[in-house]
């Protein structure tokens, strides 16, 4: 008699329609921080907003992400880097302060979300989101998210080539560069750091040789 009755005793449904992401109780991120991760996940790809409370509670145990093993960051971080709206997840985990619950070196600045909201026709997976993430990181900073992670060798190769690429930027920069000195210098360099660097760079001769070598 009673079939297709909706039972809500949390009222879920409620919370759909006012578009609000909401926990059950005070201790959720503590019992498991991954929820506030996923959340960032929720909010921008489905455009609803953290309940008044629920946002306090991520503010309040947001440190409780350094209880989590490299593992579990590591696939949540690939799960927020590989959504389409990564820009904005990007740009709630910065403010919330969970990017720098993940690691203190870790930050969304303009730059950073303006070129994770491209998605260069050649960048594979999450690694060009990943590399524009760590484009700021100097070589100390790189080193310790990678002990923090603990990736695999293709993040690994990622992160610590970002902090490489300022000295290469100097060569690139020098008023005479022949293409073979180009090629040289960036074919050191997995693609999607390549790839993470022009998208960040000012409009200059920089970009340009980083344009040239990607297309010709």
């Amino acid at each position: 008699a009673r079939w297709g009755d909706l039972l809500d005793p949390h009222g879920g449904a409620a919370d759909t329609v006012r578009k609000q992401l909401r926990v059950l109780y005070d201790k959720s991120f503590r019992d498991d921080p991954t929820r506030i991760m996923r959340g960032l996940r929720y909010h921008a790809r489905l455009g609803f907003a953290f309940e008044a409370r629920t946002l306090g509670l991520i503010a309040r145990d947001r440190q409780f992400i350094s209880n989590l093993s490299a593992a579990r960051v590591r696939a949540e971080l690939e799960r927020m880097l590989a959504e389409d709206a990564r820009a904005e997840v990007m740009r709630s985990a910065d403010g919330l302060g969970v990017l720098a619950a993940i690691h203190p070196a870790l930050k969304a600045g303009p730059g950073v979300l303006a070129a994770l909201g491209k998605t260069p026709a050649e960048a594979a997976g999450t690694l060009y989101a990943l590399a524009v993430l760590a484009v700021a990181l100097v070589p100390e900073e790189a080193e310790q998210v990678v002990a923090r992670l603990q990736p695999p060798r293709e993040w690994r190769e990622v992160i610590l080539a970002a902090p490489r690429f300022r000295s290469v930027a100097d060569v690139l920069l020098a008023g005479r560069v022949a293409p073979g000195q180009v090629v040289e210098a960036l074919d050191a360099f997995p693609l999607p750091v390549v790839l993470a660097q022009r998208e960040v760079a000012s409009p200059g001769p920089l970009h340009a040789r980083l344009d040239d070598y990607l297309t010709r």
